[in-house]
């Protein structure tokens, strides 16, 4: 009987290790979802308030992850498209269409946000119609992430495809034209590119999604402490 009770309590401090972990992952889940809110309400906020601010913000270098309401006009030099790849909307895959828009006469460029176009079977990529010049207005923000430019999927196509959208790779691609570290997300009742909306992450899970995956870690933590306790105690019945 000892023997047995010696034994068993090394099956208690793995059970321990394992909830502590899946403790330790729920609460992690469960940050993750504020963090988002957090992101969701003061995107929220600058679009409730609608406080103009002018496109050159989007240079500002203390302010390369907030969220600022911005307005101007600006020409879109060749009216080059940047395909973001892998863009998940409802389920169905896409690109987000992205284009330099010249805000002055130095050449600075801020990423436009055309929005989201689904992809057809055969992964032929769209062809955005976009204008010259545009008045645009729109919350400035964060790009999806960063990283380098893929290659151009035909020479003279007007597209480039990318996996992530970086400034300084999108530099070197467009002819060394300075690219603001912010994009722009149109404001989706401006009639033109395909769908938008102010999400933050559109191809990431939204806050419930942490909120659910938490609860499953809590859930599997509390069923490993009641296998523990109901397999202790029946060791100890004679």
């Amino acid at each position: 009987m000892t023997s047995t009770l010696r034994r068993f309590w090394k099956y208690w401090l793995l059970a321990a290790v394992v909830i502590a972990l899946f403790v330790r992952l729920g609460v992690w889940q469960l940050h993750r979802k504020a963090e988002k809110e957090a992101l969701f309400a003061q995107v929220q906020a600058q679009v409730d308030a609608r406080k103009s601010q002018p496109l050159s913000l989007a240079f500002t270098r203390d302010r390369m992850q907030d969220f600022d309401w911005a307005e101007g006009r600006c020409a879109l030099e060749g009216r080059h498209a940047i395909l973001l790849d892998n863009q998940l909307n409802e389920g169905r895959a896409g690109v987000r269409a992205f284009a330099p828009c010249a805000i002055d006469d130095t050449g600075r460029s801020v990423m436009i946000d055309f929005g989201w176009y689904p992809l057809a079977a055969n992964r032929t990529m769209p062809r955005p119609i976009l204008p010259t010049a545009l008045d645009v207005r729109g919350v400035l923000m964060p790009p999806p992430s960063g990283g380098l430019v893929a290659d151009q999927v035909q020479k003279g196509s007007g597209v480039t495809v990318v996996t992530r959208i970086d400034a300084q790779s999108l530099k070197q691609a467009l002819g060394n034209t300075p690219v603001a570290p912010r994009v722009l997300r149109l404001d989706p009742a401006l009639k033109v590119g395909g769908l938008r909306d102010f999400h933050v992450f559109p191809s990431t899970m939204p806050p419930e999604k942490h909120f659910a995956y938490a609860v499953q870690w809590f859930a599997m933590a509390a069923a490993i402490l009641i296998i523990t306790v109901l397999l202790s105690l029946r060791a100890k019945k004679p």
